[in-house]
């Protein structure tokens, strides 16, 4: 692909979370290639402004939070030259739907979730169908959000879709003693860490349940919490009505790889998972994981994990934990394990894959 070409990622929100973390490294990345990358974020807080700057990204923030409208006119006469168009999230895709009807476009898609989640399943699939009408082709980010777009008739028949896994460049470097360093304590507290957002999908109420579990079958433990968004209050209510669930919000936080290692456990209760981003950086801290069964979980750790237990199951997941904590040999293999497959998720392989995208149908269009 010629290095004078131009992509706009468009984007609904650059605030952080897996969709939008996976488009700073891609925009990033693909800097090194193109001659020109933008990121159009529409609304919210520009928290990752910085980092998509500092790798040499522009980033346009003249339509950010400005009424849907206005956003598709704007853009509309801002952005009529040929380029590359790539849409990130139902609102990105709408206004290229209606800003950009004489130019294709690409999207990916990054939960599996409905176009229009609030909607009836038949209005949102009509008009997921109808966006992807107008697009090149679909990159879902797992097999199972592709299965997903599938099932729920969000995705045209004669449409093209693609799986690109997210692509992870390592924060830190591999050491055999990285993998035989790691024990589940037995004669101190517990100190387990999840990385998830507030919200009903994450399922944080099996976390609750958990800690609670463990510290009243003799296992003390704590569980540090990053993240933030809608069910904080209700979440804080459960952990103080609760004597036995020591439990910190930290709230949002930058430099998780730097905060992970300093744990003993990572765990994930999610509900479902488009990807599950943070599984990546819990893997390069060397954690061991425990999460569930579900959706693209067991295609990024790998279906033989041996920390994953049944979705939604607070016995499952609480005999997945002395399995693994009774067996040290069990961990080392885990990590190890976990360190192999994090080798499948590339930075490189995650960029070329998309350029490669870009040009095959380019090149049938020009």
């Amino acid at each position: 692909m010629s290095n004078h070409t131009e992509v706009v990622h468009v984007i609904t929100t650059i605030q952080r979370g897996g969709a939008e973390n996976a488009v700073v490294s891609l925009a990033s990345e693909q800097v090194k290639h193109l001659e020109n990358v933008v990121v159009v974020p529409l609304k919210g807080e520009p928290e990752l402004y910085s980092s998509l700057v500092e790798n040499g990204v522009h980033v346009d923030l003249s339509i950010l939070n400005k009424p849907f409208i206005k956003q598709v006119w704007l853009f509309k006469n801002k952005y009529q030259t040929r380029g590359i168009f790539h849409a990130h999230l139902p609102r990105a895709e709408m206004l290229l739907l209606f800003s950009k009807q004489t130019t294709k476009y690409f999207v990916t898609r990054h939960n599996s979730e409905r176009f229009f989640p609030k909607a009836p399943k038949v209005l949102s699939s009509w008009l997921s169908r109808i966006v992807l009408r107008y697009s090149y082709e679909v990159v879902a980010i797992s097999e199972a959000v592709k299965r997903f777009l599938i099932s729920e008739y969000e995705l045209p028949e004669d449409k093209l879709c693609s799986v690109i896994y997210y692509g992870y460049r390592r924060q830190t470097s591999y050491t055999e003693e990285k993998s035989d360093g790691k024990t589940i304590p037995t004669k101190r507290e517990l100190n387990v860490v999840s990385v998830s957002r507030l919200a009903p999908q994450k399922n944080i109420s099996l976390m609750i349940d958990f800690i609670e579990k463990l510290n009243a079958n003799g296992f003390p433990s704590k569980l540090d919490l990053v993240g933030d968004g809608p069910q904080r209050l209700q979440i804080e209510r459960r952990i103080a009505q609760s004597s036995r669930c020591p439990i910190n919000l930290l709230g949002r936080k930058s430099g998780i790889n730097n905060l992970l290692p300093k744990y003993d456990l990572f765990l994930l209760t999610s509900h479902y998972e488009g990807f599950g981003m943070v599984l990546l950086e819990a893997m390069d801290a060397g954690l061991p994981i425990l999460a569930p069964l579900n959706s693209a979980i067991p295609e990024v750790l790998g279906i033989e994990h041996p920390g994953l237990f049944l979705s939604n199951d607070i016995n499952s997941l609480y005999s997945t934990f002395l399995k693994i904590r009774s067996n040290q040999e069990l961990i080392f293999q885990m990590v190890d394990s976990q360190e192999k497959q994090l080798r499948y998720f590339d930075m490189e392989n995650y960029v070329t894959k998309h350029l490669k995208l870009y040009q095959s149908h380019l090149t049938v269009q020009d």
